[in-house]
């Protein structure tokens, strides 16, 4: 019975050994994994950081390339805006140089025009100031031709208009000068008239004809050429007060030495208009002087002495009849 106790304890004793070993081997077996497992694990955090680097890389590299390619849009957009501003500057300067060619060439032009009327030294005067405009206006073109920016041909395109009014200062005050030298040219050839017409009055008078209407027409004649006078005088005033740097002023000046211009064109078509009265009353005179010499003297005397008299009325008559080609 003991000996069957001592078996069997003796059987739990070597199985209980059996398996601690198999436990141990077993332990000894798994540890390996456990190891290569953890060395596994350790193994693959350089992977992961790899990948986290090349993530890195990437990014920065994306966002180094959107850096390079904003400043390339910067540069771009520089570039374009430089060439716009370039095209505008070009843009401007050909703007102001046809501004000046346009009123060069109007000065020009009006200089290449014959002046009726006017002596060598008038002509002289005038194309001398137009010349002197000519040169002041091809300086101000090639300076906006060396202007850098826009604004420095802005402020050069502005003095054509406050230092160079050409079309509402310069070119008026050229006409009208022109007109008054022309206008005092024929006042004074109508105002030489007024001699020989009184002293075609005289004659008539001491050959006993009726002299009224010669007389009106002479006094009416007279009284328009001093007005005409007056009103070219008034011309010359307002041409005076003509400033090609103030077009507000030249505006009123213009004006007012036009309607004055005007008046006197007047004065003297009524002038012109009395010497064809003149005329007129002066070649009925005649005749009736010659018909009553005829009819008031006997046939002897006639002969003798009245041929003497219609030949110089007659050629008194046609001495001092007036012209009115003016």
């Amino acid at each position: 019975m003991k000996s069957k106790i001592f078996l069997v304890l003796l059987t739990a004793l070597i199985a209980s050994s059996y398996a601690n070993v198999v436990y141990a081997e077993n332990q000894s077996t798994e540890s390996p994994t456990a190891t290569t497992t953890a060395t596994s694990t350790k193994t693959t955090s350089p992977a992961k950081s790899t990948a986290t680097t090349a993530k890195t890389t990437e990014a920065q590299s994306k966002e180094k390339t959107e850096v390079e390619t904003e400043s390339e849009v910067a540069d771009s957009y520089t570039a374009y805006k430089a060439a716009k501003t370039s095209e505008k500057l070009a843009k401007a300067q050909a703007i102001g140089a046809k501004l000046i060619d346009q009123r060069i060439n109007t000065l020009n032009k009006f200089t290449s025009k014959t002046f009726t009327g006017l002596t060598a030294a008038q002509v002289t005067a005038l194309k001398t100031q137009v010349a002197s405009y000519v040169a002041s206006l091809t300086e101000l073109k090639t300076k906006i031709a060396a202007d850098t920016t826009i604004e420095m041909v802005k402020a050069d395109i502005k003095t054509i208009y406050s230092d160079y009014n050409v079309y509402q200062a310069l070119m008026p005050s050229l006409h009208l000068s022109s007109a008054l030298n022309q206008g005092q040219a024929i006042l004074d050839k109508l105002n030489a008239l007024t001699v020989r017409l009184t002293v075609t009055i005289e004659a008539k008078t001491a050959v006993g004809a009726d002299t009224a209407v010669l007389t009106s027409a002479l006094t009416d004649y007279k009284a328009q050429l001093a007005d005409a006078a007056t009103q070219l005088a008034l011309v010359k005033v307002e041409i005076a007060k003509i400033d090609i740097k103030n077009a507000e002023t030249s505006k009123v000046a213009v004006a007012a030495a036009r309607e004055y211009m005007a008046k006197f064109k007047a004065d003297i078509v009524a002038a012109k208009g009395d010497l064809v009265a003149f005329k007129t009353a002066l070649s009925i005179s005649g005749a009736a002087s010659t018909s009553t010499s005829a009819t008031s003297t006997s046939p002897s005397t006639t002969s003798a002495t009245t041929p003497a008299k219609t030949s110089t009325t007659t050629s008194k008559a046609t001495t001092y009849t007036p012209s009115t080609s003016n």
